[in-house]
């Protein structure tokens, strides 16, 4: 069994790297995604918000700080423990995560005292708990917990002689060691061991109201129903994401400074750090639930966000119908259009073909004095018209039909204007 702190051990750096870049990611997108929604729905509820709404919306914004922060330790252990984005985001990222830890304690610490002042002290809680003091309460938590996480800023990047990568998020080693143990020691007792004593007294008090109450008050499940909510929610979160991390934090720093610890003690240790870290990181996800369970008008606001949405749905849907109706209004009366075009189309061919038709009848009159002649009708002494003509003999036939078919002809006489008639023969062939 070694019992040196030079003992070289092996590396969790594998480990830490896996578990820590995966539960990042998971927490980042829950994180954000419910508290996102979270604040959105108490920003609309401003306008009926109470003392107890005012706590869970600078609880929403606390955790949304954080979680903002997260993908920048995402990136740190994807690169295996290689920080590239500078020391101003390395302090940043870590004080962001100790200020919404602490602040997410004293928030919840708050919400219990306003629900027991509205419990077991209902006549006087008007007068107690008003939206000014809840206001100058979350100010004053904000202005502690950034004070009082202020060291977390002294501590950068650095680079590492062994491997020559530039850390963050690392333990302190050697003569930082006895500053972390006082800090943390400090932490402990201000940032958990106290707003959690506050809680467990609060809770108490609510639960032996509820027990002690009469019928009559028994009968106000709403106010019941949010008071076991809060309590449950509260208390598990304590339970998963805040206590396990104190208790082993503790435990680990102060085994820093000791010289009898084995590579197996310290492996396991330094592994149990790495989880129970991941879980206090995972309170944002769950104050979510705290938000719907036990707000106040929450869950209303949401049945009314939903309606709204069916409602504006449901309008759409109706615009839509309506805008197809036009735009068949708008096909039918294309169509319309589109047929009179075809029809102007179909009169302009029309017409070329009857200037065609006038072409050839002209080209037909022009060949008709091969057939036909136009001259005066001989006319007797007493005005009458003399016998009709004869039409051409055989062969003049023939040569027009270049043909030996039987000829037959019958002459006859076309008036026109004045004294002029046309003469033509009215020729048909019979084949012999």
């Amino acid at each position: 069994m070694e019992h040196s702190n030079s003992t070289v051990c092996p590396s969790i750096d594998d480990f830490r790297n896996q578990v820590y870049s995966t539960a990042y990611c998971l927490i980042t997108v829950f994180g954000l995604t419910g508290n996102g929604f979270a604040l959105v729905v108490l920003i609309m509820m401003s306008h009926q918000s109470s003392p107890f709404n005012v706590y869970m919306l600078n609880l929403a914004v606390s955790d949304l700080l954080c979680v903002s922060t997260l993908p920048l330790r995402v990136l740190y252990y994807v690169n295996k423990g290689q920080w590239n984005q500078g020391d101003f985001l390395c302090r940043i990222s870590s004080y962001a995560l100790y200020v919404n830890l602490y602040c997410s304690i004293y928030f919840m610490a708050a919400m219990s005292v306003t629900r027991f002042v509205a419990i077991v002290f209902p006549m006087q809680s008007r007068q107690l708990v008003t939206m000014s003091r809840s206001r100058l309460m979350c100010v004053s938590i904000w202005i502690f917990i950034c004070l009082a996480s202020s060291p977390f800023l002294m501590t950068g990047q650095r680079v590492d002689p062994i491997t020559n990568k530039t850390k963050c998020f690392e333990p302190p080693q050697g003569q930082g060691v006895f500053k972390v143990v006082m800090l943390n020691n400090l932490s402990l007792v201000l940032g958990f061991l106290l707003p959690f004593l506050v809680i467990l007294l609060c809770y108490t008090g609510i639960i032996h109201t509820l027990l002690t109450r009469t019928p009559l008050a028994r009968s106000q499940q709403d106010t019941t129903s949010k008071a076991v909510c809060m309590i449950v929610i509260i208390l598990l979160t304590f339970l998963i994401s805040f206590m396990p991390y104190h208790v082993q934090r503790s435990i680990h720093i102060n085994s820093l400074s000791r010289t009898d610890t084995s590579c197996t003690e310290r492996v396991a240790m330094q592994k149990s750090v790495v989880v129970t870290l991941c879980l206090a990181a995972a309170n944002s996800c769950f104050d979510p639930l705290l938000y719907f369970f036990s707000g106040e008008g929450v869950r209303n606001q949401l049945s009314s966000m939903r309606l709204s949405w069916t409602a504006s749905t449901q309008t759409r849907s109706l615009r839509l119908n309506a805008a197809g109706i036009e735009s068949g209004d708008h096909r039918q009366l294309s169509y319309e259009i589109y047929a009179e075009e075809a029809l102007g189309q179909t009169e302009g061919t029309l017409e070329k073909l009857v200037e065609k038709l006038v072409e050839l009848e002209d080209e037909v009159w022009a060949s008709l004095p091969r057939l036909l002649s136009l001259k005066p009708r001989p006319r007797s002494a007493e005005g009458k018209v003399d016998a009709a003509p004869t039409c051409p003999s055989s062969p003049e036939l023939h040569s027009i039909s270049g043909t030996s078919d039987k000829v037959s002809q019958t002459m006859s006489a076309l008036p026109l204007a004045g004294d002029l008639q046309v003469e033509h023969c009215d020729i048909y062939f019979e084949k012999q």
